[in-house]
């Protein structure tokens, strides 16, 4: 098996066929059975994952983002009709219209990327493959979501501690085998003015996280639905299993803007757009032992399942009614 470096490159480390936190943390939320049907069904990409991916890159490896993105310019509302249908869309430099704003992104990304402004447009399906070829793994996005990418990365790396970053490694968990790449590994006290003082004199690991709800409680939901005690947890395991003191964790948050994505392409919404902001959230006691417990719980669900060869499905059990349910049922009352 291929050893695991610090600085591996990205694709290597995902293509590493050492288990991480991002697939095993599922386990948390759904039965082996069917963890184990999703390992050869993925899911697609949504338009927060493609723009959390990206001001990933932006904020800890700017270099890799040309090969990550390609831009496509707007698309022009029309007054036309196409089809009997009102408000159709077009691209600049044609006088070609399309019923559906997806439609004319798709032509407008097949158009920009191989100079075929003018030539007669074929098929929807024909545009379709040609930007599959075209754009291959880069990601389609406007140059209006570029200016924000770059605007809300900027505020995140104006917060990045000296320290190593995007360190790849590899350990064991409750005796598995895995892997981690943790975003920040920050040096000893060059985090002692964030957050009050909690981390001075430590050493913290941070991890850069996007959402578009910042407040406070608004995070906690996020951290606790998403997982990322156990992710911060498993992290620090191995970064100390790697030689790295560390004794503290954090999030770097950052907000995220309102997105479309319509055509394969990346877009901002015109709605009310969220401001710029980014700061760094330390990880209490609490959550800490928090985030032990569901990696323990997950990381020795997969071992179990995978020594036995055995992915059991949901137990059987009567139905019953939840306890909120149980505790809120009102007392029967008299009628007179």
């Amino acid at each position: 098996m291929q050893p695991i470096t610090p600085n591996m490159p990205e694709r290597e480390y995902r293509a590493h066929p050492l288990p991480s936190w991002s697939a095993v943390s599922r386990l948390l939320d759904m039965s082996p059975a069917e963890w184990r049907h999703q390992q050869n069904a993925p899911r697609a990409e949504s338009a927060s994952m493609i723009w959390g991916t990206l001001l990933h890159a932006t904020v800890l490896e700017p270099h890799r983002l040309d090969s990550m993105l390609c831009v496509a310019p707007e698309v022009i509302k029309t007054g036309a009709t196409v089809g009997g249908e009102k408000g159709a869309y077009t691209v600049p430099g044609s006088a070609e219209t399309f019923a559906t704003k997806a439609e004319a992104q798709s032509a407008l990304l097949a158009w920009t990327h191989t100079d075929a402004l003018g030539v007669a447009w074929r098929t929807q399906a024909e545009a379709q493959a040609d930007v599959a070829r075209i754009v291959g793994d880069r990601y389609p996005v406007t140059a209006e979501l570029l200016a924000d990418l770059h605007e809300r990365a900027a505020v995140a790396v104006a917060l990045l501690p000296d320290g190593d970053y995007e360190v790849a490694m590899r350990g064991s968990i409750e005796g598995q085998q895995c892997k981690g790449r943790a975003d920040i590994i920050a040096k000893r006290g060059t985090l002692d003015g964030v957050g009050g003082g909690v981390f001075r004199g430590l050493q913290a690991l941070l991890d850069v996280k996007t959402t578009a709800d910042v407040p406070p409680d608004a995070v906690q939901r996020a951290a606790t639905q998403r997982r990322w005690f156990g992710q911060l947890w498993t992290y620090g395991q191995l970064a100390r299993q790697n030689g790295h003191a560390v004794d503290a964790y954090g999030i770097l948050i950052v907000q995220a803007p309102h997105l479309t994505y319509a055509g394969g392409v990346l877009g901002l919404s015109d709605r009310y757009q969220p401001r710029t902001h980014a700061r760094i959230v330390p990880i209490g006691v609490e959550g800490v032992a928090h985030g032990r417990a569901e990696a323990i719980r997950a990381w020795r669900t997969y071992l179990d399942c995978t020594l036995r060869d055995h992915w059991p499905d949901w137990s059987i059990e009567p139905l019953a009614p939840s306890r909120w349910a149980v505790e809120a049922e009102p007392e029967a009352q008299e009628w007179t």
